[in-house]
């Protein structure tokens, strides 16, 4: 773009772009969801060396890039010095997990319960971090850079295993609500890999447990990117008789007759969509409606990152089917889910 005369010039071209990818594409009849994320840098005067300019135009959107791909929803980012201080981060934080130590991985498990009973029907584990100077990190703090780095298939795969066995040990433990089934995301460079289905299948051998007793998830975002991909592999799975979760729905545009295609067993409500869910009665009007929308495809419907008792009860009145989050319980160490589900009790 050769006639941009300042950031505001350039933002406006940015949310143009965005806007032009944001309906979908028909591909084989099939309609299609793109994300974009663009980065962009303005050149200033010419001076100095043109080819240096140049170079150092180039990197500097290419900075902007990494800082638009760190959002949640497709968009643009303008190079600035905060850009280009995200962009260093997120480099050093990929630097970080190609030299990851085994050990600083470890899966916690959050309970999932009835919101009437509290009766504990489910547990998700979760992926986390021991940073050795950050600390404990949660997915959605690495998740971007594992995924660009292709570090997730493996950290998919550890989390799957020690999900299944941990699962095997409840049950062997006798313990008295050992959860009917525990639920591990899946990402999409899993969904891509062509032998995904024999990593499940030996995870679940290797653990004797039956498929049902296993819940894989996955995002919304995942679905619409990868469209006949995702469902080739979902089908594979539901034929296998793994449960199905739709996860984050309410984050992105909800195409209903895609949903409607797949073979779900659970589908997740963002915490996005229960924000003042208490007291915001248009808010209550759409959690009523994806509820009513699942439940005539047969699907059981989780509400996630439940914090307020207040909220939980909205939930129950709706007829949602599951709750998770903090109003519940946080994700947990193993051996305390253990105490968590002889107090609550199962279903």
């Amino acid at each position: 773009c050769e006639r941009v005369d300042d950031d505001r010039h350039a933002q406006a071209v940015g949310e143009r772009l965005v806007d032009a990818m944001a309906t979908t594409i028909a591909i084989s009849g099939m309609q299609v969801a793109v994300n974009i994320s663009i980065g962009i840098a303005v050149a200033g005067l010419p001076t100095g060396d043109v080819v240096t300019e140049a170079e150092q135009l180039v990197a500097d959107a290419q900075l902007a890039m990494r800082a638009a791909k760190s959002q949640v929803r497709s968009r643009f980012q303008v190079f600035d010095s905060q850009a280009k201080e995200r962009a260093g981060k997120r480099v050093e934080l990929e630097m970080e997990l190609g030299a990851i130590d085994a050990q600083q991985m470890f899966v916690m498990f959050q309970p999932i319960t009835i919101p009437v009973s509290g009766g504990v029907v489910g547990v998700e584990a979760l992926l986390r971090w021991r940073h050795p100077r950050r600390g404990v990190l949660d997915t959605n703090e690495f998740l971007l850079a594992a995924e660009d780095t292709g570090l997730i298939v493996p950290m998919g795969t550890y989390a799957l295993d020690t999900a299944t066995a941990q699962l095997r040990i409840w049950d062997d433990e006798g313990v008295t609500s050992s959860p009917q089934w525990i639920s591990v995301n899946l990402s999409r460079r899993q969904i891509a890999r062509t032998n995904l289905i024999e990593v499940v299948c030996a995870s679940l051998d290797r653990c004797v447990l039956r498929p049902e007793r296993l819940c894989l998830e996955v995002s919304e975002r995942v679905i619409n990117s990868l469209g006949a991909t995702t469902e080739r592999v979902l089908n594979q799975f539901a034929d296998l008789g793994v449960n199905l979760a739709v996860d984050d729905v309410g984050t992105v545009p909800t195409n209903l007759e895609l949903l409607g295609r797949f073979p779900l067993r659970y589908l997740k409500i963002d915490p996005v969509l229960l924000q003042h869910i208490d007291i915001d009665v248009d808010r209550r009007r759409v959690v009523t409606g994806v509820i009513a929308f699942a439940h005539s495809l047969d699907c059981r419907v989780v509400a996630e990152g439940v914090e307020d008792a207040s909220v939980l009860d909205v939930l129950a009145d709706l007829g949602c089917d599951a709750v998770q989050g903090y109003a519940v319980a946080p994700p947990l160490e193993a051996d305390t889910v253990a105490a968590f589900l002889v107090g609550r009790g199962g279903r």
